[in-house]
């Protein structure tokens, strides 16, 4: 009995991101911290069950508080994707598998919303959607890891939509810098193999195409999930063919108290956005 409530009391752990078997020591800036594969494979997957529900549901998390309205979704505009009950399955159990992350991101955005107040928020894709949030649900901050990438990910998105790059020119590229305690990384093989996705899929699903057709891509019920599980953020390869670069996506509503997402330079923005006459 002893040695089941030890490996119990090490999940608990683990869920509150103190040390674990196996984990890294110390924190490397712009590195996932942890990993718990020493811990998965000591506890079955009943006790895993267990302790979703014991210790990691939103509302008991440490520095969740849910009586706060950044905390809540809206109603989501598009109807839920089809694998939503296998994928909040195999979510819940990732919720193992989450790792701190600490760096500095970049964001590019065109001129209009290159401020202080639009910059950081996350709420242009709720209102309009993105590749990990659905359409109407909740803010979402996307970035990449570099400025190079930052800046590939904003043409690439007008690409599709056929606009030309000197036309979607001139754009910001401003740099962020971001701690988060518990993030998803789809960029790891094994994380995608807890979840039963592919690389392929997640990179090629055409969620624009499927939000316009009011239908949830696979990719938008993942982001969704993951929130809802708790999770911070993602940590996610970029969709843009031929390119290995990694972005991050931030759940701003699902922020710890020792969590934090900052503009750098900030004084170099305007406050919010110039009144058209």
């Amino acid at each position: 009995m002893s040695a089941v409530a030890d490996e119990l009391e090490g999940a608990v752990l683990a869920a509150q991101f103190r040390r674990l078997p196996g984990a890294h020591a110390g924190q490397h800036r712009g590195q996932v911290i942890a990993g718990n594969d020493v811990l998965q494979r000591r506890l079955p997957a009943i006790v895993v069950d267990l302790l979703i529900g014991l210790v990691f549901v939103p509302d008991r998390a440490a520095g969740l508080d849910l009586r706060t309205s950044t905390h809540t979704m809206s109603p989501m505009s598009l109807a839920a994707h089809p694998d939503s009950t296998r994928l909040e399955r195999a979510v819940g159990r990732a919720v193992l598998l989450a790792v701190p992350w600490a760096g500095e991101a970049f964001r590019a955005t065109v001129m209009a919303f290159a401020t202080r107040l639009d910059l950081a928020s996350g709420e242009g894709a709720r209102l309009h959607g993105g590749r990990w949030t659905p359409k109407g649900a909740f803010r979402t901050l996307y970035g990449s890891l570099t400025p190079e990438a930052a800046l590939a990910e904003l043409l690439e998105g007008h690409r599709r939509k056929g606009l030309p790059d000197a036309q979607a020119l001139p754009v910001a590229v401003v740099g962020l810098d971001i701690k988060l305690q518990r993030v998803l990384d789809l960029t790891d093989g094994r994380c995608r193999q807890a979840l039963g996705i592919s690389l392929g899929r997640i990179t090629t699903e055409p969620w624009e195409r499927l939000q316009r057709r009011r239908k949830e891509a696979l990719t938008q019920a993942l982001g969704r999930l993951a929130r809802q599980a708790g999770f911070e953020g993602l940590l996610v390869p970029s969709a843009i063919p031929r390119r290995t670069h990694r972005n991050i996506v931030v759940f701003i509503g699902m922020l710890m108290p020792e969590s934090r997402v900052e503009i750098v330079h900030p004084e170099q923005l305007a406050a919010r956005r110039q009144k058209k006459a």
